[in-house]
């Protein structure tokens, strides 16, 4: 990601534009407890899936973007300003909780039969790229997206509301 305004803040706050679910998948916590709710409900169709999926990204974005500018606020950051190594931590886990818990709602949707394992595959791809942020958070802010191979995918079966960037 690059500095697009002039200011590392800026780039900080543009995460919340730009990272949003990079994700749609699990954690493993919660994915015993899903797969018992969805069996219990009925097959979405694909057009159903990725309604409800993009409005899930949609409003994921928009509460992502409402907290790091209430951090912001908070902390009387301005594009200016140049975040230490402990405000970019706590930007990048703002993110990371908003992703994921955009990811346990995207999983808890039950997707098509057809597209099952697209789906599957998707969702692994999302939590993987979201697990990599999440032991480095660095790489929010360096040149490439680290939600690239995710998004990709996402973006194929339709989400493109989820990784907004790809």
């Amino acid at each position: 990601m690059r500095n697009m305004l002039g200011g590392r803040w800026s780039l900080l706050v543009l995460l919340g534009l730009g990272l949003v679910v990079a994700g749609c998948g699990s954690s493993s916590s919660s994915s015993s407890s899903t797969t018992s709710s969805q069996a219990a409900a009925p097959a979405l169709t694909k057009t159903e899936y990725v309604k409800q999926g993009n409005a899930i990204c949609k409003a994921g974005t928009a509460k992502q973007q409402a907290d790091i500018a209430a951090y912001s606020k908070a902390h009387h950051l301005s594009g200016k300003a140049t975040p230490t190594k402990a405000q970019e931590t706590q930007v990048a886990a703002i993110g990371a909780s908003n992703i994921q818990a955009q990811i346990n709602a995207v999983k808890a949707l039950v997707p098509p039969s057809a597209g099952k394992a697209q789906v599957t595959a998707m969702l692994a791809a999302a939590q993987q790229d979201l697990g990599r942020v999440k032991q480095n958070p660095a790489l929010l802010f360096g040149n490439t997206n680290p939600f690239a191979h995710s998004g990709k995918l996402l973006h194929a079966y339709g989400l493109t509301s989820c990784a907004p960037n790809n």
